[in-house]
């Protein structure tokens, strides 16, 4: 692949490298779609529990590469405005992707994450920082709306829709211990410790049943719209109705019981 690295750190995960570090790893047409189907290889993968993301030099993703988009196929013999409005779907075809696949994916943060960049790796489940890492909603300060690419989804959703308004509004920078400090990171490593810690929590995950551990991120994410309690309570039960009846379920069990650890073998019914 010309712009990002796939590798297998351990059996059970993978990892997807943005491998564009004289450009900041920013984002071109060839590396949406390596990285789109990257993820969908890993999601269709049985081995692969959980998917790292992370970024080649000294940066995560400075979002859109400007003179590289690829944004001139979409405008040839076309109207300008639906040419950029079909831009606009590919270019988030790298988002949903993330939150599609099935396995949990972790942003292994190593330095600046600007606008799409930023988006990118609000997308993930859970980010880990270096002390390099650095966010930054970036689009307004391009004459841009600052909501932009899910931002304004899920950034009120992680920190508040107060700290979050501040971050789209002004386009400020957050240095690593701060974005710890507000929930923008589950927690900050020195730089040089960043892959092994991704890969220590990344195996925290694939430890447990696959079918589980599909289950919680789809229902995680499918709450985040929930209208009520009672209808997150009731998705969850439905869910769980199904996972008993799984193989590992009964693994687990069997596991517990036994005194031993399960030997999950994935998405068989008991």
């Amino acid at each position: 692949m010309k712009t990002i690295n796939v590798e297998r750190p351990e059996e059970t995960i993978t990892r997807i490298t943005l491998d564009r570090p004289d450009h900041l790893n920013a984002f071109t047409h060839e590396m949406i779609d390596e990285v789109v189907g990257a993820l969908r290889e890993a999601s269709r993968d049985r081995r692969c529990r959980a998917i790292i993301l992370t970024g080649a030099g000294r940066a995560f993703s400075a979002g859109v590469d400007l003179k590289r988009s690829g944004v001139d196929r979409w405008l040839e013999d076309r109207d300008p405005i639906e040419g950029r409005v079909e831009w606009a779907e590919y270019l988030t075809s790298l988002f949903n992707a993330v939150r599609r696949t099935s396995k949990p994916v972790i942003a292994a943060v190593n330095g600046p994450a600007v606008g799409g960049g930023f988006a990118l790796a609000l997308t993930c489940e859970l980010r880990i920082g270096g002390t390099a890492a650095m966010f930054a909603d970036g689009f307004i300060r391009n004459g841009l709306s600052g909501c932009e690419l899910g931002t304004s989804y899920l950034l009120p959703r992680l920190i508040g829709a107060g700290r979050a308004n501040e971050l789209m509004l002004t386009g400020r920078a957050v240095e690593a211990p701060e974005a710890e400090q507000i929930g923008l990171l589950n927690r900050v490593v020195a730089n040089e410790q960043l892959q092994d810690e991704a890969v220590r929590l990344a195996a925290s995950i694939a430890e447990h049943s696959p079918f589980a551990v599909a289950m919680t991120k789809q229902i995680a994410n499918a709450n985040l719209e929930a209208t009520s309690l009672d209808n997150a309570i009731l998705l969850e039960m439905r869910t769980q109705m199904l996972a008993v009846h799984t193989t590992d379920s009964r693994e687990a069990r069997d596991a517990l019981l036994g005194k031993r650890s399960p030997d999950y073998t994935g998405y068989r019914t008991s």
